[in-house]
């Protein structure tokens, strides 16, 4: 009998969590607050949705996670979505985006790769709350209640409230006595006189810069 596979969070890692599932023989519910899945994928990359680069290698690492090399040693962006008919392309600076240009075609191949899997994906279903019982979860979404002999949170951080990732989870997660780490800011903008550098907008440059506190410092890339 197929075991049961409840996944919280239809963003990238949600449906690439569910699709997982589904192809290791799991009946997969996925559960998304928002009227569709998806939603942050379409900002990505301005539209385009940068999938990765070609010179993803652990030297470009300067975190202390240990797995790190062999989480980039691991995975092959463009291979995977491969798998699920979508083409890519590689511009001058190495970066990966689909063929199209347009990051709905990633969240297309995401979508249709999970239903052909055979995943449920229900839309406009808030986790409220989330109980073990005994080997198996309970999970109340709304007027629903689904069971399941497994769980998957990928609901994110709160880096995006406006596209459901608000950290809404993280209370109910530390309620039940796991440790929550508080999000920080990974990618985030520099705040300047608006005047200063509109002109600039939407310009990449290689360059080195600083940050500076006071007279010293602190770091240089």
């Amino acid at each position: 009998m197929s075991r049961s596979v409840i996944v919280v969070g239809g963003g990238a890692s949600g449906l690439a969590a569910a699709i997982a599932a589904a192809e290791q023989g799991a009946f997969v519910t996925l559960l998304e607050r928002l009227p569709r899945v998806g939603k942050k994928i379409l900002l990505t990359g301005n539209g385009r949705c940068n999938l990765g680069n070609q010179d993803t290698n652990d030297s470009h690492y300067h975190g202390t996670l240990p797995q790190a090399k062999q989480i980039l040693a691991g995975f092959d962006a463009a291979q995977y979505f491969r798998r699920f008919g979508l083409l890519t392309r590689t511009d001058a600076e190495g970066r990966i985006y689909p063929m199209s240009g347009t990051a709905a075609s990633v969240l297309d191949a995401l979508r249709f790769a999970a239903a052909q899997k055979g995943v449920r994906t229900l839309c406009e279903k808030q986790v409220t709350a989330i109980m073990p019982k005994g080997n198996k979860w309970q999970i109340t979404a709304g007027d629903s209640v689904f069971t399941a002999d497994a769980l998957i949170l990928a609901s994110g951080g709160s880096a995006a409230p406006n596209c459901g990732t608000d950290g809404n989870l993280l209370p109910l997660l530390k309620k039940m006595g796991y440790t929550i780490n508080t999000p920080r800011p990974a990618l985030c903008p520099v705040l300047t006189e608006p005047q200063t550098v509109r002109a600039l907008k939407w310009l990449r440059v290689r360059a080195e810069a600083s940050a500076v506190l006071g007279d010293p410092i602190l770091k240089t890339e």
